[in-house]
């Protein structure tokens, strides 16, 4: 292996970690953003449960 191989070998190295930390970036919050949003999706729907069912026992206790 010649050392302008090895050189070449380092940079191409170099480039695929940094592409590799910008994809981490700019993928990261969106997947935490998905997952937010389903967690606020789940809570509405146990809100909104919970408030049906007091809902129905207050109808059966009139």
């Amino acid at each position: 292996m010649k050392r302008s191989d090895a050189i070449n070998f380092v940079i191409l190295l170099i480039i695929g970690l940094i592409v590799l930390v910008l994809v981490i970036i700019f993928v990261a919050p969106q997947t935490l953003n998905i997952m937010s949003s389903q967690q606020n999706l789940s809570n509405t729907s146990n809100n909104v449960l919970n408030q049906t069912f007091s809902n129905i026992s207050n109808i059966s206790n009139l």
